[in-house]
């Protein structure tokens, strides 16, 4: 009521009978009864939109469905990676510690910390100021690492913004070689370049480029190619909760023909025996397995090089595919690909 008092004029009267009504209703209304199906319960019970309930349904059944839509409701975790361009991971935990916070180190990946108190506006904290952590998820860090950046190599990142797995591939690099980081957004290049620049990076190239029209003098000129593709973001809706409410069922439909064209363009810049990387942070198997089946069908110099590392999920068929609930962190595609001729 002190909300619509705020926000609107003349309605917190109606807010308020509303909300009485409830209370003095509340025995007598039985979501079982509201729903006329099984989704559409869950839909209730979990506040999701029926269209994607039933999607998660068709795709991984009833009980990973719930569990899943009970993941999105919980609070996330704050989640960090140390950046080892500025400082060794075991500085950075002595110094978050020394300030008082209350953190624990990944147990898989060692520069994903996670932050469960912390002591003033984060924003304003010396090792956010001095480029010492960065925020981001756990299976976004999980992306740099299916890339496999070495040394000295040139990497392009297709669809880099807002820029974090460009910064996390330079670490692994250990600031040294290129990288090419494209988007279609000048503010957010800009705001990549100020990261790049707080965090000591040295290595990332910013460039005002679409996925789908790279340059010709750029083909077979990278050894590893990243395309964290445009997607629904269905893998990340614990952390953006009113997406599920912005999000519609066309858009699943629209967004893998931008995908897989992006991905085949991409693919031309790998040279022979180079790798390709297709990810996406969303649980939808349109997006993701079919994207990937339909680009090797018809690009059959390209294999799936499954990928060994000991921090993520098992891998089905080569490809990843976090599931929040199990991993504890967002949901996200990502398959390897080698170049063979």
């Amino acid at each position: 009521v002190k909300l619509a008092k705020k926000l609107t004029r003349g309605l917190s009267g109606f807010v308020n009978a509303v909300l009485r009504s409830v209370l003095r209703e509340c025995d007598s209304i039985s979501i079982g009864e509201l729903a006329k199906s099984e989704a559409e319960e869950i839909s209730f019970i979990y506040n999701q939109p029926l269209w994607l309930v039933n999607l998660w349904m068709n795709e991984m059944g009833k009980d990973k469905t719930v569990d899943l839509c009970a993941w999105f409701n919980e609070q996330p975790r704050l989640t960090a990676r140390i950046n080892t361009v500025k400082v060794s991971i075991e500085d950075c935990i002595k110094e978050l510690q020394n300030l008082g916070w209350t953190i624990e180190q990944d147990k898989d990946i060692p520069e994903v910390v996670y932050i469960d108190s912390h002591q003033g506006h984060l924003e304003k904290a010396k090792p956010v100021i001095e480029g010492h952590i960065t925020f981001m998820d756990k299976a976004s860090m999980l992306v740099a690492h299916v890339v496999d950046p070495q040394p000295e190599e040139r990497i392009l990142d297709c669809c880099a913004a807002p820029g974090g797995k460009s910064m996390h591939m330079a670490s692994l690099m250990h600031n040294t070689g290129a990288i090419m980081s494209c988007d279609i957004y000048d503010h957010k290049l800009d705001l990549m370049n100020q990261n790049a620049e707080r965090l000591g990076v040295s290595i990332v190239s910013t460039k005002l480029q679409d996925g789908r029209s790279l340059p010709d003098n750029w083909k077979e000129q990278f050894d590893r190619v990243l395309v964290d593709a445009p997607c629904s973001g269905l893998g990340i809706l614990q952390k953006k909760l009113d997406m599920r409410w912005r999000k519609t069922e066309d858009l699943l439909n629209e967004l893998p023909p931008l995908q897989l064209e992006i991905l085949e363009k991409a693919s031309e810049m790998v040279k022979v025996n180079g790798y390709l990387v297709y990810s996406t942070c969303t649980i939808n198997r349109g997006e993701n397995e079919d994207v990937l089946e339909k680009f090797l069908a018809t690009h059959k110099n390209f294999v799936i090089d499954p990928v060994s590392y000991e921090g993520l999920p098992p891998a089905i068929d080569g490809m990843i595919l976090t599931y929040p609930p199990r991993d504890h962190m967002d949901g996200f595609f990502m398959a390897r690909m080698k170049r063979l001729s």
